[in-house]
């Protein structure tokens, strides 16, 4: 058994073990609490639990945190009950913590119950991407979107948008393409397959893509959209060049600005910050300018100044989980662990969390405190169930940097 299944199972195991006995225990007092008010049931009649009792149940050990345990519940519930309202419940709780059986089972239920629902046909046609089904995807989005020949562009723009979180790129990329076959082609719909393809790496697509929409209402957009496919593609002059001649043709601080950010991401750090600069003494120490110079200071490992500018954003408001990633890099740069690790513990939400995870427990790992960087990235997936499978992940990346694992560590992972 490798060492990520031995993580999963004794991770299940001791929730399972842990969200069984705060179970028993909680139903015991209610028992205890309610016994006077129970009527004695004839001889010979079973009790049979009703969705009011399983919903009860589910929250108790929501609040215990016993999130699996919830999932079970909830769904029950609602396979119990004949209130849609219930099995939203339990599609939106599983969903978001990342139950996605559940999930399923329980949107399949709601769409029962409420057979117009366009919102619980949107959970299933997400679970289902996720399963790399793409026909019943398929099926789910094109009733949510209507006939093929009625949709605007922007419904596909707006679809893209929606489904931007999604891991399965290629999957959002080949549901745009299915779901407007045999359509002729709007500048909408070439945007948002424009800003798929990127996500999922095909840049030529992309490009061709993002040209094509910029001849339409999303004209600057897929400009900037077209040059940053250019450059992930690998090319670099072509990107560039492209926003450089778009400058010339609508001078405006939007179109310069991009072009910084471009640069930057180039690499070419010198060129970077003249512009900042230009742009400085005409528009101020606007924050995005300010994140641009802080971004670059840290690519020219001035380490100083990137920390003076990240602090000046942080203490502004403008990308503050940003800021405080990369004051926690710095910090730990300079060997300051503990000021590194405050710096992180403040990031709660977006697409610096769970790098921040991964940071402080590669920073424990440095000290030697092995078993607090695996058990905080057990804590955090036991907070975060959602992100339970990624925790798992990182667990099993530290223990694979060790010359050995430790006999009680082995030990625990076979229990």
């Amino acid at each position: 058994m490798c060492i990520r299944d031995r993580l999963l199972s004794q991770s299940m195991r001791a929730l399972k073990k842990r969200s069984l006995a705060g179970l028993v225990c909680c139903l015991a007092v209610a028992l205890a609490g309610c016994a006077r008010t129970v009527r004695e049931e004839p001889a010979g009649v079973n009790y049979v639990p009703d969705a009011g009792y399983h919903l009860l149940m589910a929250e108790i050990a929501l609040q215990r945190g016993a999130y699996l345990i919830a999932a079970q519940e909830y769904l029950t519930a609602a396979e119990r009950s004949r209130d849609s309202a219930t099995a939203r419940r339990a599609t939106e709780y599983s969903f978001d913590y990342g139950f996605d059986n559940y999930a399923l089972r329980a949107a399949q239920r709601w769409l029962e119950l409420e057979s117009d629902s366009s919102a619980a046909r949107e959970y299933l046609g997400r679970l289902y991407l996720r399963r790399y089904d793409d026909a019943r995807a398929l099926r789910y989005f094109s009733e949510i979107m209507g006939p093929a020949e009625a949709r605007a562009g922007n419904d596909y723009v707006l679809l893209g948008i929606d489904l931007s979180d999604e891991r399965n790129a290629d999957g959002v990329l080949r549901l745009l393409q299915s779901l407007a076959a045999g359509q002729p082609a709007s500048p909408g719909y070439r945007f948002a397959v424009a800003r798929a393809a990127l996500r999922a790496g095909d840049f030529e697509l992309a490009s061709f893509s993002a040209e094509q929409a910029s001849y339409g209402d999303w004209g600057l957009e897929a400009e900037f959209l077209l040059a940053r496919a250019l450059l992930a593609g690998g090319d670099e002059n072509a990107a560039l060049e492209r926003m450089a001649q778009l400058l010339d043709a609508q001078p405006s601080p939007v179109i310069e600005l991009e072009l910084l950010r471009l640069l930057a991401a180039a690499g070419q750090t010198e060129l970077a910050l003249d512009g900042v600069a230009r742009l400085q003494k005409s528009r101020g120490r606007r924050p995005e300018l300010l994140n641009i110079e802080a971004l670059l200071a840290l690519q020219m490992n001035d380490l100083d100044k990137a920390e003076s500018l990240f602090n000046e954003l942080a203490a502004g408001g403008y990308q503050v989980y940003e800021s405080f990633y990369y004051l926690g890099e710095i910090a730990a740069e300079r060997g300051r662990n503990e000021e590194a690790m405050r710096y992180l513990k403040r990031i709660g939400a977006g697409g610096y969390l769970l790098p921040a995870q991964f940071r402080m427990a590669g920073l424990r790992f440095a000290d030697g405190d092995v078993d607090s960087a695996v058990a905080g990235l057990a804590e955090f997936g036991s907070d975060y169930p959602r992100y339970a499978f990624d925790m798992l992940e990182g667990q099993a990346r530290l223990l694979q940097q060790l010359p050995y694992i430790p006999l009680w560590y082995d030990c625990l992972l076979y229990t």
